[in-house]
């Protein structure tokens, strides 16, 4: 990279006509200025000949959406002035695309045109009420294109000899890389697939038109979008491999004054490749995790149930000599009245079991949506009802529960091991 350190030295400068895929391969920390950048416009938008009305930034005041640049740049377009724009200024370079070919035009009034952005379709009803009526034009041809091209790039090449021109090539894929790690088709690859053979034949014949002496970036292969690019999910908001790759391209070009090798494009598909495979398997082990953590639980709840139906057996087996051991001990401590902790297959049998030895159980305290003929208490009610104690119905996690319930209640915790043979 130039050393853009010393006290005298310039900064490199560049302008950009073209979407913002060309703006965001510079990085927050990137040493070059950016001084003229022209977005939001379709080439042939530029290549019509501006109507008999003239668009104000106060026609755009009632456009509650968008952004000053945004703004800027329908002004521009519609005006056909951003060629004028783009070259008020002078610079080292200019890096051009034509993806915004893609976009639908305008059509109102006495032949003005303007580009269909996001602009006008998050503000329609006031670009309604301003355009009256309007008609959308079709989507460009390959045919088109090259026409259009044509034009534009000869008022380009009046500017910037092919030599200090940087063309970026990128397209529409076809999938993207969802934020949990999987790849996913879009759902219009046919008009996706057009819009790359149009932006090819307009990418070609700018190239014959600067005897192919501009420098080109392509896109590496392997290149998808990415489901939570801070720009949204749309097939030209890549993951991030693709901006250090036109970045790292950028810089090979101004430091060896050499068109970009092969070998470095090479390198960046398989960055991709492993971008996306380590966001796939990322994906893989935690849907791993959730199903282990799930077996695990079921695993503990199938031996909670066997352990449960045996002290349900010995409870059967031993119904009277349980009963007595449930009334010593209620009557010991004193319990006219008790919760229970925990929706579990043993809960209602031990309810049955305390009102039998005149024990009213108050509540249950549990998320399950279960039916008792007492009333339930989410856990994390805080405070708990007034009772005589609370009684945690899983004996096996005792301590930890009573541990938890301590922090919000200074009830009495018993656990059911105190009397009935679990």
């Amino acid at each position: 990279m130039p050393n853009t350190n010393q006290p005298d030295a310039q900064p490199i400068s560049f302008n950009i006509f073209g979407a913002c895929v060309s703006r965001d391969l510079f990085p927050k920390d990137t040493p070059y200025e950016i001084r003229q950048y022209v977005s939001f416009s379709s080439p042939m938008s530029v290549y019509k000949i501006k109507g008999d009305r003239t668009l104000t930034e106060e026609d755009l005041e009632g456009a509650r959406v968008g952004s000053r640049f945004s703004r800027r740049c329908m002004m521009l377009d519609h005006n056909k002035t951003g060629l004028d724009y783009l070259f008020q200024r002078p610079s080292d370079w200019l890096i051009l695309d034509f993806a915004d070919l893609r976009l639908p035009l305008l059509k109102y009034g006495n032949n003005n045109y303007l580009t269909r952005t996001n602009l006008f379709l998050k503000n329609k009803a006031h670009f309604e009420k301003l355009f009256g009526e309007y008609e959308t034009v079709p989507r460009v041809t390959p045919e088109e294109a090259v026409e259009c091209v044509e034009w534009f790039g000869r008022q380009i090449l009046k500017v910037y000899p092919p030599e200090r021109i940087i063309l970026n090539r990128y397209g529409m894929v076809e999938q993207y890389l969802s934020d949990d790690g999987t790849l996913v088709n879009y759902s219009y690859l046919p008009r996706i697939r057009r819009i790359n053979a149009m932006l090819k034949k307009a990418n070609d014949h700018f190239e014959e038109m600067c005897g192919h002496r501009c420098f080109t970036i392509r896109m590496p292969k392997g290149i998808v979008s990415y489901e939570k690019h801070r720009w949204g999910n749309y097939p030209m908001h890549y993951i991030s491999s693709y901006y250090d790759y036109a970045y790292a391209a950028l810089n090979h070009i101004l430091t060896t004054g050499t068109p970009v090798p092969e070998m470095l494009r090479e390198l960046y598909s398989q960055k991709a490749k492993l971008q996306i495979e380590t966001a796939c398997r990322q994906r893989a082990e935690a849907e791993n995790e959730q199903l282990s953590a799930e077996i695990q639980r079921l695993t503990e709840e199938n031996a909670a149930l066997s352990r449960f139906g045996d002290t349900l057996r010995e409870y059967d087996l031993r119904r009277e000599e349980v009963r007595q051991a449930a009334k010593a001990f209620c009557e010991e401590h004193g319990l006219h009245r008790a919760a229970l902790w925990g929706s579990y297959p043993l809960t209602p049998h031990l309810i049955g079991l305390l009102q039998s030895v005149g024990v009213t159980v108050d509540y249950v305290i549990t998320d399950r949506k279960r039916e008792y003929p007492v009333q339930t208490v989410p856990v994390k009610t805080m405070p708990l009802p007034q009772t005589d104690a609370i009684i945690i119905c899983d004996a096996e996690t005792y301590e930890r529960r009573a541990a938890k319930l301590q922090t919000k209640t200074s009830l009495p915790l018993y656990s059911i091991s105190s009397f009935l043979p679990v």
